[in-house]
């Protein structure tokens, strides 16, 4: 019993329309809010801080206004107005409660911007289920002072030549001009500071220098003495110590098809190229940087239609042999050891991990129990069952009525007719503090022998698992601009929430995902003129 996925845009302040979705109804946040002093948008000024039920008296801010207040500042000599008919944006602080009233990314410190970055997300906090996960893009900038170009001199990022104009006029105290400010950080230890618990900060590296290799494509700065910027981050938090996560569903592949099918994690570093997209929005992301994101932070599966959680992977991990490589493949060795080391490197376990899937389950007991059994696991050193192997020793000579198994066994390591190690010390380890040779050793020969007792959990269904109430996981982006999350949310088959503040840049989110959905082009899209709810 599986519910069709669904598609909302709410137009909007991002703070604002997230105070109207349900606690603990979102499975997973994926977002890149604006970047400080970078683009004046032009929206309508929202508040920040303060009481959300005062009755606001604004008066001006005291912080020193750029050229879009008509303050002078002397560059190269000169003090230059802007244009008395520019459109300008206000930024005002509440004479009752100190609320700031202003747009997102032209506040007048990044500390600012990074506390109100916070505060929005503390309401995506809120939202979020227990068992939820954040993901938030964030670039950089450099440290300058406010700086007005007329509009006939804007240079090839005319968006960066109009935004300047709303930087302070004066350098925050704590910075200097050229410093790299240090925002994505900044952002990310006021989230930890707020609660948030940060797993990972992701490099997108949109190009890549390198002895070997030279690729990618980034955004060309007009600079002579550093290096051209090519990446940012994409940090990653949660809500809980114990969340939602999908390893497998990102493994890469470490040998190729129809071989034996060996995986490794995830690493933090993508080389994602940006992607084009003829729209009027300026900053989009490529799809395939989000499609990690979205596969294993939210179920593939879906979620309990009664309670919400989200059905869980089963898998079984198993460890490859050298040996057991195919022998073209560069890590194969025969492993053909003789004598005291045999049992250690014949066994050749080179650390390779090989996945069998079983399938999903529910990870609550809305209909059926999670209960917990103890499983043995053998020893690394031991291909078989280890009780078994160790029983086969028994009676063999010296045997006083116990399991030799691990004696005989230990006695090629060169221990004593008991199974101890009693090395002799050639060096004075007491004297340096340090542990003897011979209890290391010892614990080493134990830990890689021994088996060890793992408590897992297994789930009894009251009713057939193809029977259970199941949604599709739930991805919200507070700030959607041209759609790229929703885009990748739905072909993944999960629903999507979008929030944007622009209307205009809404309705380009709604028009995009249609046709995404539909694989229309934009001419047939005009023609067709569908309701975008009809392809949802």
């Amino acid at each position: 019993m599986r519910k069709e996925k669904t598609c909302e845009i709410l137009v909007g302040h991002a703070i604002d329309k997230l105070r109207t979705l349900p606690d603990d109804s979102v499975d997973l946040v994926v977002t890149s809010p604006p970047y400080w002093a970078l683009r004046d948008y032009k929206t309508d000024p929202v508040v920040f801080g303060g009481d959300v039920d005062c009755d606001h008296e604004w008066g001006e801010d005291d912080t020193e206004k750029g050229w879009a207040y008509n303050v002078p500042q002397t560059e190269r000599g000169d003090d230059v107005y802007p244009d008395e008919e520019q459109e300008k944006t206000k930024h005002d602080i509440c004479n009752k409660c100190g609320a700031w009233r202003g747009q997102l990314g032209l506040e007048a410190t990044p500390d600012l911007f990074a506390d109100h970055l916070v505060e929005i997300f503390e309401e995506c906090r809120r939202v979020l289920k227990p068992t939820g996960n954040l993901w938030v893009n964030l670039g950089d900038s450099y440290m300058r002072k406010s700086v007005f170009k007329e509009p006939d001199t804007y240079g090839f990022q005319k968006h960066r030549d109009w935004a300047g104009q709303f930087r302070p006029q004066e350098i925050p105290e704590g910075y200097k001009r050229k410093d790299l400010v240090g925002l994505p950080w900044m952002f990310a230890f006021g989230a930890r500071r707020a609660g948030w618990y940060l797993r990972n900060d992701i490099v997108w590296a949109k190009s890549i220098s390198g002895p070997h290799y030279r690729g990618g494509a980034c955004m060309p700065e007009p600079v002579a003495d550093r290096c051209t910027r090519s990446h940012e981050y994409f940090f990653h938090f949660t809500k809980k110590p114990k969340y939602y996560y999908d390893l497998e569903a990102t493994a890469e592949p470490l040998a190729e098809a129809g071989e034996i099918d060996m995986t490794r994690n995830m690493r933090t570093v993508w080389h994602f190229n940006p992607q084009p997209y003829a729209g009027a929005h300026f900053a989009v992301y490529p799809k395939r940087l989000i499609e990690p994101i979205i596969r294993s932070c939210s179920s593939d599966h879906g979620c309990c239609g009664d309670c919400g959680a989200p059905w869980i992977r089963q898998v079984i991990h198993k460890r490859v042999r050298r040996d057991e490589l195919p022998v073209d493949d560069p890590r194969y060795r025969p492993n053909k050891y003789e004598g005291s080391y045999e049992d250690i490197n014949g066994k050749g376990d080179a650390g390779y991990r090989v996945v069998e899937d079983n399938g999903w389950r529910p990870n609550c007991e809305c209909h059926g129990k999670i209960i917990t059994v103890d499983a043995q696991i053998p020893g690394r050193l031991f291909l078989g069952d280890w009780r078994k192997e160790a029983e086969k020793r028994d009676g063999v000579k010296g045997n006083a009525g116990g399991n030799t198994g691990l004696i005989e066994l230990a006695k090629k390591w060169g221990s004593d007719s008991k199974g101890e190690y009693h090395g002799q010390n050639t060096k004075d380890y007491l004297a340096h503090g340090a542990e003897e040779a011979a209890t290391v050793k010892a614990r080493i020969i134990k830990n890689l022998s021994e088996p060890k007792i793992k408590t897992v959990k297994v789930y009894e269904s009251d009713l057939p698992l193809e029977e259970h109430p199941v949604v599709p996981a739930v991805v919200l982006d507070p700030f959607s601009g041209s759609g790229t999350t929703g885009i990748v949310a739905m072909e993944h088959g999960r629903s999507y929430i979008g929030i944007e503040l622009n209307p205009e840049y809404a309705a380009l989110s709604e028009e995009r995902i249609k046709q995404e959905r539909t694989g229309l082009t934009e001419k047939k899209y005009a023609e067709a003129a569908v309701e975008l709810k009809e392809y949802w």
